[in-house]
């Protein structure tokens, strides 16, 4: 079990990090910030790897069992391999409480935690990122030129051109240096320069005004910027359980499905193990191969039953939120199916 759930977070690792590297990967990233990235992700998933370890793990630890006759010993003893319930039970309800605790209040507070380091990261790779003699417009209705760069990080020859709805403005200054203020925020500290504000509302003629500064400071909201790249962690995500049950009575229509779909969707993933760990109970205790049988079929019907779990829960969410399922009922059924699954096929091995 312990093995298939570091493979299976390594190779989540894998295919997140992507995702991870638009919002953090730049100059502004330090080894240490990289490090509490990797590790806030944990939590989210080792509640997805948590239910295939328990699965893996009982269907290992049983067959092995099976393959080397110790289960057949047992039947020839008039014991009942059913008598064996107790060690994966066991297991599925510690990994289940594991999975309550992740899934109700680890993975909320290290996403809303990663949320805010990740968008450290962003503001200080949107500063450092600056190049000389390139046009910079990542921050949106601004862009921003600056001829060159000082060893000290602040910019000559800065042009800054901003808008806000029908005024337009263009800052010229000789020096400027940007400091980052989370969670949305850049400062653009300027100084011995102009601004020139141009402006014109319905029916009126345009205006330019034109002042002369020392020095002054311009506020960049970076917000969209932020939240384009970290689009990843949903602001629901960032909710406690209590927080999100709150939202669904303050919310209404789709959100409110959303969010409700979401509470309950937490409360039903560590039921997954336990129901897991009933289906993996009668394919660990396969037939063995002298009879017939063999470790083959038991895999590809674990490897099933898996895709069935988690594509039966992405369906259930979607109609979830179409409103065809109840939020309450709907993050329930995969488990559920594969529980029924499991004690059928438990008895069913109890009569062969």
């Amino acid at each position: 079990m312990l093995v298939t759930l570091a493979v299976t977070t390594f190779l989540l690792f894998t295919t997140q990090i992507l995702r991870i590297g638009e919002a953090a990967f730049g100059r502004g990233l330090t080894a240490g910030d990289f490090v509490l990235v990797l590790a806030l992700l944990i939590p989210r998933f080792l509640v997805f790897t948590l239910p295939v370890a328990v699965l893996v793990g009982v269907v290992s630890g049983l067959g092995k069992m099976s393959d080397d006759r110790e289960v057949l010993a047992l039947e020839a003893a008039g014991v009942s391999p059913a008598g064996l319930w107790r060690g994966p039970l066991i297991l599925a309800c510690a990994a289940a409480l594991l999975c309550a605790w992740l899934t109700l209040w680890a993975e909320p507070y290290s996403l809303r935690t990663l949320a805010d380091r990740l968008a450290e990261v962003v503001q200080r790779n949107l500063v450092l990122g600056i190049a000389p003699g390139e046009i910079h417009e990542e921050v949106p209705d601004t862009v921003l030129y600056a001829r060159g760069r000082a060893e000290d990080g602040t910019l000559e020859d800065v042009l800054i051109r901003l808008r806000q709805g029908e005024r337009t403005g263009t800052i010229t200054a000789r020096r400027a240096r940007l400091q980052p203020h989370p969670p949305s925020t850049l400062t653009l500290e300027v100084e011995d320069g102009e601004i020139a504000i141009a402006a014109q509302a319905a029916g009126e003629e345009a205006s330019l005004t034109r002042t002369r500064f020392q020095t002054g400071v311009v506020g960049l909201d970076v917000t969209r910027t932020v939240a384009r790249r970290v689009r990843f962690i949903g602001a629901l995500d960032v909710l406690g359980q209590e927080a999100l049950a709150a939202h669904v009575e303050q919310s209404e229509g789709g959100e409110r499905r959303k969010a409700a779909s979401l509470y309950h969707r937490r409360l039903a993933l560590p039921f997954g193990c336990i129901a897991l760990a009933f289906l993996a109970f009668p394919l660990g205790l396969r037939v063995p191969r002298a009879q017939g049988g063999g470790r083959g079929p038991s895999v590809v019907f674990a490897v099933l039953a898996l895709g069935f779990y988690f594509v039966a829960g992405r369906l259930t969410e979607a109609m979830a939120l179409s409103g065809t399922l109840p939020v309450e009922v709907a993050p329930w059924l995969p488990s559920a199916a594969l529980l029924l699954l499991g004690l059928f096929l438990l008895r069913r091995r109890q009569r062969t």
